[in-house]
This record gives structure tokens, sequence and C-alpha cells, in this order.
């Protein structure tokens, strides 16, 4: 009936909710299906457009893998809508949208279509044996490492965590989400906001498997298996589940590491995604090991993962946030200041017991000076001196922070 309908279409919408950055579990799951050769010589020549649904948090990143999938299956995207999940309750979101179905529409009659922007995918070869000449009683190794992902269907990324167990031995642990005991992927139903308990919690084995086992490592090292423009379906079914924790940095206070098999580079959707898990979850970020580039520095960057595993959790290694981890903060903490507080209480009592609410900004200091220097600045000298002096106004703090640091040593 699905296949009838799609060689029937002239226009095949892509419509979702954002699930942590991308599509669901479930959804991953139908668009595997999709890459079939019967499915793609139907969906081939035909016209695609994206509406997705969210807060706008990592909604691009979900589009791209979105505008890929089309590229893939020969179709031509003629346009892409993110709605906010309020929006189109008003008139004006609504008015939008209309606007752009109409351009859609448009495209659709005339042919045209979007920039393809999105390298092929290459198919990348096995791996060879990956040797460690390492002592597996290393004095500095610290604490439990967890590995997880689906490591069914990829062999090199199989290789990959089961070489880390063979060098540093029985502390490290992996979880295959192939044999987990996970039922299904998360319902969106939301429940989970009032106290942290899935509907699913006394179903399966995933709460056990995310609160007991992985939560209580000191390093976690996820593995990816790229394939269509995603890692797989099983392994975005376990970020999707893991929302229980809602909008907070469940990870914090952890070295968090991926490890990547498949064509990562031609996929920068998911190299921001894994950015934005690194910033949002507050870890210290360890790196990527890809086998993208053979063996060779596939085993050096595995090598630095192992390393910097064996050392302590140091907080100052925590790099500063980029604009991806400061803008996903301010779109919880506005949202969740809003009316979503009423449906996530316990990230609202997160977010005020750790100062997320830091508005308004009260900056008497700053408020003052600005107070009583713009009615200055409207003078033409005084502006014309400001100006002149910018440069030299703005390094001069730190000349003095140098000439005392440079004094004390």
């Amino acid at each position: 009936m699905l296949l009838k309908r799609l060689e029937q279409a002239d226009l095949v919408i892509w419509s979702y909710p954002v699930y942590y950055m991308s599509v669901s579990g479930q959804y991953k799951r139908f668009i595997d299906l999709l890459y079939h050769a019967q499915v793609k010589e139907i969906l081939k020549g035909k016209a695609a457009a994206i509406l997705c649904s969210s807060i706008h948090f990592y909604d691009h990143t979900s589009q791209a893998m979105m505008r890929a999938v089309s590229q893939d299956l020969g179709m031509r995207l003629v346009g892409a809508y993110s709605a906010h999940m309020e929006e189109l309750l008003k008139k004006s979101g609504r008015l939008r949208l209309s606007v752009h179905w109409r351009e859609w529409s448009r495209k659709v009659a005339t042919g045209e279509e979007d920039f393809s922007e999105f390298a092929p995918q290459r198919s990348i070869p096995e791996l060879s044996e990956l040797k460690w000449p390492i002592d597996k009683n290393n004095p500095s190794s610290t604490g439990k490492v967890a590995i997880v992902g689906d490591l069914s269907t990829n062999s090199n990324l199989k290789k990959m965590a089961d070489s880390l167990v063979d060098a540093m031995g029985e502390r490290v642990l992996i979880y295959d989400l192939a044999q987990a005991d996970i039922r299904q992927g998360c319902l969106g139903c939301c429940r989970c906001g009032m106290e942290n308990e899935c509907v699913q919690d006394k179903l399966d084995g995933f709460r056990h498997l995310l609160d007991e086992e992985i939560l209580g490592a000191e390093t976690i090292l996820f593995a990816l298996d790229l394939n269509n423009r995603l890692f797989s379906w099983r392994f975005k079914q376990f970020w999707d589940r893991s929302f229980c924790h809602n909008h907070v940095p469940y990870y914090k206070g952890r070295k968090l590491g991926w490890l990547v098999a498949g064509d990562l580079t031609a996929n920068p959707q998911v190299l921001e995604m894994i950015r934005g898990m690194d910033q949002f979850m507050e870890c210290q970020p360890i790196g990527i090991a890809s086998d993208e580039r053979g063996a060779a520095l596939c085993q050096r960057q595995l090598s630095q993962l192992m390393d910097a595993s064996n050392r302590p959790f140091d907080e100052n290694k925590i790099p500063p946030q980029l604009f991806s981890g400061i803008a996903g903060k301010l779109i919880f903490r506005d949202a969740i200041f809003g009316t979503m507080r009423l449906v996530f209480p316990m990230d609202h009592r997160y977010y005020k017991k750790n100062g997320r609410y830091n508005f308004p900004q009260k900056q008497w200091k700053a408020r003052i000076l600005v107070w009583l220097a713009t009615p200055l600045l409207k003078l033409p000298p005084i502006r014309k001196g400001l100006q002149k002096n910018m440069i030299s106004g703005m390094v001069r703090p730190y000349q003095k922070v140098l000439a005392k640091l440079a004094k004390e040593s």
C-alpha cells in the first residue's frame, strides 16, 4: 500500500518531530527500508520537501540528514521548513507555512530543486588487525570504561571496540545494543517530565542499562555505525529513550569519546551532533576514532582515546562552551522557564538549583556606566575620542594583567 502511494505521489513530504538532534529511531528504521533498490527506483526523480517540528534545538542537523537522504534516493528537494511546536497555533505561523507550501508547489511544477550539498557516501574498507603492544596492567588506568553501540552490522566498529577491550582489560565493558533488552523507542508522551520515570521502565531493561551500567562509568565511548546518513536505528532508539532524563546534562562529570565506523567526512551533520553532545552534556571530550582513513590512523586515534581514558577526570579540561552549547542552553532555559516547566518540573528544579535561570542579568555597574555615558557620547568630541582609542581601550585591561603576572613570575 505504501509503495503504491509513493509511486503515485508527485511530492513526498518528510514530516517528523525532532528527537535528539535528528529523526526518531522508528523513523530511521523506516528510512533504512527506503534504501532498498526497489523503493529507490520508485522514488527516483520525485520531488521531496521537509517539514519538522521542535523548539529549534538542532533541527538543522535533522534537516541536513533528510536533505542527504533525499539526495541519496535520487529525489529533488524543493524546500524545508522547521516549525516551532507552538508556531502553527498562530495565524502568522500558518500564513508563513502556506507561503512556503505555495513555493514548494511552484518548484514541483517547474522542475526546480534546491542545491545538493552532500558528497556521496563511500564504502569504507575493512580494517586490518589492530595490535596493541601495551601493558594491560597500566598503573595509571582508572575507572570503568563503557562502550555503547550497535555492533551487529559493522565489523570495523566491532574490531575497534574489541581492540580497546584487548588493550585495557576487564575495566572496559561493551554494551551491544543489538543484544540489549530494549523493547521499543521513545513514545514521545513526555510523562517522564514529572519524576523522570518512563512508562516503559518496568517493561524492559533500558533503565538499568542506562542508569546503573552506563552512568556508572567514568569514561563513556559511544560507538556509531554510520549508514544511510545517520547511525543505526538501534543507537538512535537508545538516545531517544535517554530522554527520560529530559533536558539536563545527565552525562556531566564523565569523559566522553566516540568510535565511528563509516564515512564521517560525507556526513558533517553527524559530526555536528557529536560536537553538540560534547557541549550540551558538559563532559570532558576525549576525541573521536574513525575507520575512514585506514587502520594506521584509526589505531593512533584509538590509542589517544585509551590514553585519555587512563587519566582521571579533570573538570578544568572541559573546554569553554561554543555557540552550539550556549545557544542550546538558552533555548532550554527560556522554554523550561516558560510553560514547559508544567510538564518538566524535574528540569525546572535542576535549572533553578544550578543557576540556569541567569536572567534578567542585573549587571549594575554596566547599567550605571551605560546610563551615565550614553548622553556624553552624543557629544562629537567625546564620541571621536572613544572611537580613536577603541582598540587600545580593549587591550589595556589585558596589559595590566600581563604586567601583574610578569611581576609575580
